[in-house]
Protein backbone atom coordinates (compact mmCIF):
# COMPACT_ATOMS: atom_id res chain seq x y z
CA UNK A 1 0.00 0.00 0.00
CA UNK A 2 1.33 3.30 -1.34
CA UNK A 3 1.29 6.23 0.45
CA UNK A 4 -0.79 8.86 -1.09
CA UNK A 5 1.28 11.89 -2.84
CA UNK A 6 0.84 15.17 -2.27
CA UNK A 7 -0.84 17.32 -4.36
CA UNK A 8 -0.13 20.76 -5.16
CA UNK A 9 -3.02 23.24 -4.66
CA UNK A 10 -2.67 25.86 -7.48
CA UNK A 11 -3.54 29.55 -5.72
CA UNK A 12 -6.82 31.04 -6.54
CA UNK A 13 -7.05 34.17 -8.40
CA UNK A 14 -8.14 36.13 -5.40
CA UNK A 15 -5.49 34.67 -3.38
CA UNK A 16 -2.92 35.21 -5.96
CA UNK A 17 -3.72 39.10 -6.36
CA UNK A 18 -4.12 38.79 -2.37
CA UNK A 19 0.04 37.46 -2.28
CA UNK A 20 0.42 39.98 -4.87
CA UNK A 21 -0.46 42.94 -3.29
CA UNK A 22 1.30 41.82 0.30
CA UNK A 23 4.58 41.64 -1.84
CA UNK A 24 4.32 44.91 -2.84
CA UNK A 25 3.51 46.85 0.25
CA UNK A 26 6.82 44.52 1.96
CA UNK A 27 9.16 45.47 -1.09
CA UNK A 28 7.62 48.79 -0.56
CA UNK A 29 8.32 48.91 3.43
CA UNK A 30 11.72 47.45 3.03
CA UNK A 31 12.29 50.53 0.43
CA UNK A 32 11.37 53.57 2.31
CA UNK A 33 13.25 52.41 5.24
CA UNK A 34 15.73 53.77 4.14
CA UNK A 35 15.55 57.59 3.16
CA UNK A 36 15.49 58.53 0.21
CA UNK A 37 18.45 61.16 -1.04
CA UNK A 38 16.05 64.55 -1.16
CA UNK A 39 15.24 63.66 2.15
CA UNK A 40 18.43 63.27 3.97
CA UNK A 41 19.67 66.61 2.18
CA UNK A 42 16.76 68.45 4.21
CA UNK A 43 17.98 66.38 7.31
CA UNK A 44 21.94 67.78 6.21
CA UNK A 45 20.17 71.35 5.37
CA UNK A 46 18.06 71.57 8.92
CA UNK A 47 21.08 70.14 10.68
CA UNK A 48 23.46 72.85 9.87
CA UNK A 49 21.08 75.41 10.21
CA UNK A 50 20.23 73.98 13.60
CA UNK A 51 23.78 73.25 14.78
CA UNK A 52 25.03 76.56 13.46
CA UNK A 53 22.61 78.98 15.24
CA UNK A 54 25.36 78.59 18.92
CA UNK A 55 27.85 80.25 16.58
CA UNK A 56 26.09 83.85 17.23
CA UNK A 57 25.88 83.11 21.12
CA UNK A 58 29.89 82.84 21.75
CA UNK A 59 30.71 85.71 19.21
CA UNK A 60 29.62 87.98 21.42
CA UNK A 61 30.75 88.42 24.87
CA UNK A 62 28.84 87.15 27.24
CA UNK A 63 30.49 83.67 28.81
CA UNK A 64 32.25 85.40 31.79
CA UNK A 65 34.49 88.54 32.21
CA UNK A 66 38.05 88.21 30.24
CA UNK A 67 36.75 85.43 28.15
CA UNK A 68 37.24 86.64 24.21
CA UNK A 69 34.65 85.84 21.83
CA UNK A 70 34.91 83.23 18.74
CA UNK A 71 36.68 85.57 16.03
CA UNK A 72 38.00 85.20 12.71
CA UNK A 73 40.82 83.23 13.82
CA UNK A 74 38.38 80.51 15.03
CA UNK A 75 36.71 79.78 11.64
CA UNK A 76 37.73 76.18 11.55
CA UNK A 77 36.62 75.15 14.80
CA UNK A 78 33.53 76.83 14.00
CA UNK A 79 33.29 74.77 10.76
CA UNK A 80 34.53 71.52 12.68
CA UNK A 81 32.03 71.80 15.36
CA UNK A 82 29.15 72.50 12.63
CA UNK A 83 29.81 69.89 10.49
CA UNK A 84 30.40 67.28 13.02
CA UNK A 85 27.40 68.23 14.60
CA UNK A 86 25.26 68.08 11.61
CA UNK A 87 26.52 64.37 10.67
CA UNK A 88 25.64 63.62 14.09
CA UNK A 89 22.11 65.32 14.17
CA UNK A 90 21.42 63.82 10.37
CA UNK A 91 22.28 60.54 12.03
CA UNK A 92 20.04 60.76 14.54
CA UNK A 93 17.18 62.03 12.46
CA UNK A 94 17.27 59.09 10.12
CA UNK A 95 17.17 56.81 12.75
CA UNK A 96 14.70 58.26 14.97
CA UNK A 97 12.58 58.41 11.55
CA UNK A 98 12.76 55.20 11.20
CA UNK A 99 11.98 53.54 14.12
CA UNK A 100 9.27 55.94 14.36
CA UNK A 101 7.82 54.80 11.03
CA UNK A 102 7.81 51.07 11.98
CA UNK A 103 5.79 52.13 14.96
CA UNK A 104 3.44 54.21 12.82
CA UNK A 105 3.08 51.35 10.96
CA UNK A 106 2.09 48.82 13.20
CA UNK A 107 -0.10 51.27 15.27
CA UNK A 108 -1.84 51.78 12.13
CA UNK A 109 -2.02 48.04 11.26
CA UNK A 110 -3.27 47.46 14.80
CA UNK A 111 -6.19 49.91 14.19
CA UNK A 112 -7.24 48.64 10.55
CA UNK A 113 -6.99 44.97 11.74
CA UNK A 114 -9.51 45.92 14.90
CA UNK A 115 -11.82 48.39 12.85
CA UNK A 116 -12.52 45.73 10.12
CA UNK A 117 -11.55 42.44 11.78
CA UNK A 118 -8.87 42.29 8.70
CA UNK A 119 -5.30 42.26 8.34
CA UNK A 120 -4.00 44.87 6.47
CA UNK A 121 -0.14 46.05 5.34
CA UNK A 122 -0.34 49.81 5.81
CA UNK A 123 2.65 52.26 4.20
CA UNK A 124 3.49 55.07 6.19
CA UNK A 125 4.76 58.40 4.07
CA UNK A 126 8.34 59.30 5.44
CA UNK A 127 6.96 63.12 6.01
CA UNK A 128 5.56 62.67 9.19
CA UNK A 129 7.92 60.27 11.16
CA UNK A 130 10.85 62.34 9.71
CA UNK A 131 9.08 65.62 10.97
CA UNK A 132 8.65 64.36 14.40
CA UNK A 133 11.60 63.52 14.33
CA UNK A 134 13.19 66.66 13.14
CA UNK A 135 11.18 68.41 16.10
CA UNK A 136 12.01 65.73 18.98
CA UNK A 137 15.78 65.46 17.95
CA UNK A 138 15.99 69.42 17.93
CA UNK A 139 14.40 69.93 21.13
CA UNK A 140 16.53 67.21 22.31
CA UNK A 141 19.38 69.03 21.52
CA UNK A 142 18.72 72.27 22.61
CA UNK A 143 18.04 71.06 26.01
CA UNK A 144 21.44 69.29 25.94
CA UNK A 145 23.13 72.44 24.42
CA UNK A 146 21.57 74.71 26.88
CA UNK A 147 22.08 73.00 29.66
CA UNK A 148 25.59 72.17 28.99
CA UNK A 149 26.60 76.07 27.52
CA UNK A 150 25.00 77.69 30.62
CA UNK A 151 25.29 75.78 33.37
CA UNK A 152 28.02 73.23 33.36
CA UNK A 153 30.61 74.19 31.21
CA UNK A 154 30.63 78.16 32.50
CA UNK A 155 31.96 76.24 36.19
CA UNK A 156 34.80 75.06 34.86
CA UNK A 157 36.46 77.92 33.22
CA UNK A 158 37.18 76.53 29.85
CA UNK A 159 38.90 78.77 26.67
CA UNK A 160 35.73 80.07 25.03
CA UNK A 161 36.18 77.66 21.55
CA UNK A 162 36.94 74.43 23.68
CA UNK A 163 33.34 75.61 25.64
CA UNK A 164 31.82 76.03 21.92
CA UNK A 165 32.90 72.61 20.75
CA UNK A 166 32.50 70.99 23.67
CA UNK A 167 28.82 72.67 24.12
CA UNK A 168 27.50 71.86 20.52
CA UNK A 169 29.34 68.65 19.26
CA UNK A 170 28.84 66.97 22.86
CA UNK A 171 25.23 66.92 22.96
CA UNK A 172 24.98 66.41 18.88
CA UNK A 173 26.76 63.30 19.41
CA UNK A 174 24.36 62.51 22.15
CA UNK A 175 21.24 62.43 20.57
CA UNK A 176 22.89 60.67 17.47
CA UNK A 177 23.86 57.66 20.34
CA UNK A 178 20.47 58.22 21.67
CA UNK A 179 18.76 57.87 18.20
CA UNK A 180 20.76 55.05 16.97
CA UNK A 181 20.89 52.47 19.65
CA UNK A 182 16.92 53.42 20.13
CA UNK A 183 16.85 55.16 23.77
CA UNK A 184 14.47 57.20 22.82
Amino acid sequence: HEPPSPTLKMPSRRNAEDLAHVSAAVAQNKASSSASPLLMLTYFVVAVVVSSLPVYLFTKPMFGEGKAPLGEEHLTTIAGVTLVSAVSLVVAYSSHADKQKKLIAADREAFVRRETGRSAIVTVPDVEPAAWSVFFNNAAFLAFFLTTAFYLLPRLDLATEINYGVSVAGPALVVALFAVFKVW
